[in-house]
């Protein structure tokens, strides 16, 4: 049986080539550009990036808002040491913390975008709808998830990973495939279902590439 690579160790030891494979290998530079499009302005925005990984997101979005206080989030020490490099010493508004964010807590109403890129298609469905209704608690009145990630067409091909990751799990004694580098996407119409039963009252998908898309949820100003 092949040995799996813990989530932390698969990243660490691909940060230096992960801005090539993802802009230059996967053609990603219109994805990253939506993000940024889809970056809400205002003085002061409060943002949370989950799996922010090398920053492609965050590089984008601080040029629109160069005052932003962001607090960057990943499992990897050298991804966070990449993003450091990219972004500068300068940035002293940018917090950046080495955790796994399925486990740190999340303030109630704390931030004005939680964006989050390529990160969270290592967990099931259930998994998932615990941490986006986290992120709607997070979020302040009015503020956005901008979510963008793999998505398979279908649900057949959903369920078929989906099996697929639980033989996974099971061949290797694990309590959840988010211990270890296996790719576990869902389909658009699962991503939006959770979402919506989330609490999220506006779910819409902003971007769709191959597969992969970009989903826009925000949450209700009053």
């Amino acid at each position: 049986m092949p040995e799996m690579e813990r989530m932390a160790d698969f990243f660490d030891r691909r940060a230096e080539e992960y801005d090539v494979h993802m802009l230059d290998e996967l053609g990603l530079e219109p994805f990253y550009a939506e993000i940024g499009d889809l970056t809400p302005g205002g003085k002061g925005l409060r943002v949370l990036d989950l799996g922010c990984g090398t920053g492609l997101e965050l590089e984008r979005l601080l040029k629109k808002n160069p005052d932003a206080a962001v607090t960057a989030v990943d499992i990897s020490g050298g991804m966070l040491d990449r993003l450091q490099r990219r972004l500068g010493e300068g940035r002293n508004r940018l917090t950046l913390v080495q955790a796994s964010y399925w486990e740190m807590p999340l303030p109630a109403e704390a931030y004005d975008l939680v964006l989050s890129t390529y990160s969270l298609h290592h967990a099931s469905p259930s998994e998932k709808l615990t941490l986006y209704r986290r992120i709607y608690e997070t979020l302040a009145k009015g503020g956005r998830f901008l979510y963008g990630d793999y998505v398979l067409p279908d649900y057949a091909q959903e369920e078929e990973a989906r099996r697929e990751g639980e033989r996974i799990r099971k061949a290797h004694g694990l309590r959840s495939l988010r211990e270890v580098h296996v790719d576990i996407p869902l389909s658009m119409e699962t991503e939006r279902d959770l979402l919506r039963r989330a609490g999220f009252p506006r779910v819409t998908t902003a971007w769709e590439g191959v597969n992969a898309a970009i989903f826009v949820a925000d949450k209700a100003a009053l």
